[in-house]
């Protein structure tokens, strides 16, 4: 009997679609039935091959010796003695005479193509070759799957485009990292160049060097309260600010005390529609925004809510749509997510005769590989949810909260906007009144609104009616430096760089592009910081040193900017549209690598680079306690301030009296003052004592006893 060879992405997929299809028999690194074999890769098996395997010359980093192109890219297994064996079996079962078709079932999406299509060109098969294409990994939407089964090529535009990305990145990763590193980089210096996360260094540095050279500035307001109950804001040519005092309070002067007149009064009706459904890079935000999660443990979080429990539908989406086949499926979804917190609105929404859909919800233009982030049809969520952990419940909530909240109406509210004149100065009062919550009644996350920034409750106003000022006064003032950038405001500028971008047919271009995609823009963060170019400060992501000299090193602009980035990023999706060929993709970035490997070669500048060999990747374990102004981070012989160039002598050795001091005991003293009371310290006599850490009036380490008299 014929079978079918089904390749999963990994082993747990492979065991659900054992389950939805009914296959048993478990075996060494398959699963079997009389209609199907289901096995499984481990994500990516294969990679491009290193510039040494296509010539021995290239294991060491000459300039000379650039670019680096090979004639054809070849594959390489991963040095992994468990992918190699995986990819033995897997082999074995493609060449089975009672295996007719192969499926590819890795996931729905570019790197899903590239993962099983390297595996097929690996093998040479010519055997049929079906692709399975899944939102979710219910039993349901499985088997739906495999009965609409097409041929592979439908999907090869798909694969162009992820084998034009893969190539294409390591043409220009390979090739400019290893010029900068030869032509500019001096001892312990590690470079890493990439079209993704040098833009995203760049916009770091740009917004670091913006704050240091920040130079704050005062300046004024003036506030009018009138007898009447409510407040107004001066304001001329649309602004409210004064830079100097002595303006400011030649107004207090001229209205203190004064009648005013209400010279307009204007009220708007205005909605708000429901909020959009969530896509990877907007519901990592929402989630950094809240709870200060990095965009790397929403994305795994997310991953296990598809993958393992089964609740979430597949997490690698930039759509913010379902599409209107699926609006059919609503209620039963919504059912799945009656109990606890949900249940009051899935009660409202079931109760309706017709669901409200509107475009914001169900578009098929909107849809790309995958529909929006959102629960799937499986009845056993009530019993998965009690089980979860808290992370995996604040990402499930937030992306079912926003479902729900789509069937409950606009948002409705009345602004109003008072202008009152005294003594031939204006005042602006704002206000609303909230007419219907709609939405909001359910989902309470917004994006900032500017009528909601002032919530004033106004008295009843005419205009013509005359007021009285109660008191007048001065708010003073500073400008405040641009924030620094925390995960979620990289990720906003990473998915819409167009306001870096000057030229309008580029802005154009990239609509609906950016940075990297929604799949890969947690990755690029944790790169960087693994490289010790960026770290983590809190919810802020700031340049090290060491990302700030890579950052001047890099003396073609294309590479530090978004344009670039986002402009493959339009191409490459071209080509999975069938609009452009991989051909003329690459023709393009060959002429710019090997034209930028020029200059790099002919820059006579002389400058070089290098990084301290004492200091370590680490973590920020708090704030210097003494110059207030560094952070703590560890060496190779204890923990210092990063401000000592500037002078700061705070040190902790790692080890006293012969006890190893840990991160958690370091953070305690640099916060608190004090250690816990540790055991294991030695004196010179080699008695044990157990004792605390504390910092002296000198932020000098001392012995503290006290616990132990």
């Amino acid at each position: 009997m014929s079978k079918k060879l089904v390749i999963a992405e990994k082993p747990s997929v492979a065991i659900d679609y054992a389950s939805a299809l009914n296959v048993k028999t478990r075996k060494d690194g398959y699963l079997e039935n009389d209609s199907y074999i289901i096995t499984w890769a481990f994500g990516h098996l294969f990679g491009l091959q290193e510039p040494e395997d296509y010539d021995e010359k290239y294991k060491e980093w000459k300039l000379d010796l650039l670019p680096i192109i090979p004639q054809q890219f070849g594959l390489k297994i991963n040095d992994n003695p468990g992918a190699k064996k995986q990819y033995k079996t897997i082999k074995e079962l493609i060449e089975r005479s009672d295996v007719e078709g192969v499926v590819i079932g890795t996931d729905a999406g570019r790197e899903g193509e590239l993962i099983g299509r390297y595996i097929l060109l690996s093998s040479r098969t010519k055997k049929p070759v079906y692709r399975l294409w899944l939102n979710s990994l219910t039993d349901n939407d499985i088997k739906k799957g495999f009965e609409k089964l097409q041929p592979i090529k439908e999907y090869d535009n798909i694969f162009y485009s992820a084998q034009a990305r893969a190539e294409c990145d390591w043409l220009l990763g390979i090739n400019f990292s290893r010029a900068y590193k030869c032509k500019y980089g001096g001892k312990g210096v590690k470079v890493s160049i990439g079209r993704c996360k040098t833009p995203i260094l760049a916009l770091i540095c740009k917004r670091d060097e913006e704050i240091a050279n920040f130079k704050t500035q005062n300046y004024y307001e003036v506030m009018c309260e009138y007898q009447e109950g409510y407040k107004g804001l001066w304001y001329l040519d649309e602004t409210s600010r004064i830079n100097k005092k002595e303006d400011a309070e030649k107004i207090v002067n001229s209205v203190q005390g004064k009648d005013g007149e209400v010279k307009r009064i204007k009220k708007e009706k205005k909605k708000q529609p429901h909020p959009m459904l969530y896509n990877l890079t907007n519901l990592q935000r929402a989630l950094n925004r809240k709870y200060g999660y990095t965009a790397q443990e929403v994305l795994d979080t997310m991953q296990s809510l598809y993958e393992k429990h089964k609740i979430l539908s597949y997490p690698r989406t930039s759509s913010r749509h379902i599409t209107e086949s699926m609006v059919g499926e609503l209620p039963q979804i919504i059912e799945s997510v009656r109990f606890g917190k949900f249940k009051p609105y899935a009660d409202y929404i079931l109760a309706m005769n017709k669901l409200p859909i509107t475009k914001r919800l169900a578009d098929d233009s909107m849809v790309s590989d995958h529909t929006a982030i959102i629960p799937v049809n499986n009845k056993n969520i009530e019993s998965v949810y009690s089980s979860i952990s808290e992370k995996e419940r604040n990402v499930f909530d937030e992306a079912t909260l926003v479902l729900l909240a789509a069937f409950y109406g606009d948002y409705e509210y009345e602004s109003t906007t008072v202008i009152t004149d005294v003594n031939s100065n204006t005042f602006n009062t704002k206000g609303i009144t909230v007419i219907k919550d709609g939405w909001k009644s359910v989902y309470k996350e917004t994006e900032e609104s500017e009528d909601e920034e002032t919530l004033e409750k106004l008295p009843e106003l005419k205009e013509g009616q005359l007021v009285q000022v109660r008191n007048a006064s001065i708010i003073e003032k500073k400008t405040k430096p641009p924030q620094k950038y925390t995960e979620n405001s990289l990720l906003q500028m990473m998915e819409n760089p167009s306001g870096l971008i000057d030229e309008d047919y580029l802005k154009k271009a990239i609509k609906g592009h950016g940075i990297g995609t929604d799949a890969t823009r947690a990755s690029f963060i944790e790169d960087l910081i693994k490289r010790d170019y960026v770290k983590r400060n809190k919810k802020n992501i700031i340049a090290t040193d060491l990302g700030k000299d890579i950052i001047t090193m890099v003396n073609i602009e294309q590479l530090k900017s978004p344009d670039m980035t986002a402009e493959w990023e339009y191409n490459l999706e071209k080509i999975a549209a069938g609009e452009i060929t991989k051909g003329q993709f690459m023709e393009e970035r060959l002429t710019f690598i090997t034209d930028g490997i020029e200059q790099i070669k002919n820059d006579s500048s002389g400058k070089r680079i290098s990084k301290e060999e004492n200091v370590m990747d680490s973590i920020i374990l708090g704030q210097c306690p003494k110059c207030k102004e560094g952070d703590i981070v560890e060496n190779k012989i204890g923990y210092g301030c990063t401000k000592y160039k500037e002078g700061c002598k705070f040190f902790i050795n790692k080890e006293i009296c012969k006890k190893k001091i840990s991160e958690a005991q370091v953070k305690k003293l640099v916060k608190s003052g004090k250690t816990d009371v540790m055991k294991g310290f030695k004196s010179k006599e080699q008695k044990e004592f157990d004792a605390a850490l504390k910092l002296d009036e000198n932020y000098m380490v001392k012995f503290d006893f006290t616990k132990n008299k």
